[in-house]
């Protein structure tokens, strides 16, 4: 798939002004948006395995982007959450993808993106959960 690729590639450069990878972005949109996720399911959304979605949630955790908080219901379980350092970083990378964003908009078409975002999960490509994750869908 060229325009995947593409699309990946150039996505990752204008990343790169943030210091997040294309999997860190795709990361902390899936933690924003859950407002509480645990870091096996963002490694079973993003198609990563455990050892690397226990890598990338320390990696956010380290630098102060995520936190792990014990889930109140379930004592063994720790969910992740967006700290007010990760939502600035994601709106700094929003403003950095929105050409991105854009361009990929007029090449695919919005009928497109809306059918990429209702895509189950398991269904997708690590490149299409990515700009599935960038739209924040």
């Amino acid at each position: 798939m060229q325009s995947g690729r593409l699309a990946m590639e150039r996505t990752a450069r204008a990343l790169e002004l943030t210091g997040l990878s294309v999997a860190e972005y795709a990361a902390l949109q899936l933690v924003r948006s859950s407002g509480g996720i645990s870091q096996g399911v963002v490694g079973a959304r993003l198609g990563l395995s455990r050892a690397s979605a226990c890598r990338l949630a320390m990696e956010l955790e380290r630098r102060h982007l995520i936190g792990r908080l014990q889930d109140m219901l379930n004592p063994t379980r720790r969910a992740l959450y967006i700290t007010s350092k990760g939502a600035d970083l994601l709106a700094e990378a929003a403003r950095v993808l929105a050409p991105e964003e854009w361009r990929w908009r007029e090449a695919v078409g919005d009928q497109a993106l809306r059918a990429l975002a209702e895509m189950p999960p398991r269904a997708l490509s690590p490149v299409e959960l990515a700009i599935r994750a960038a739209g924040g869908g």
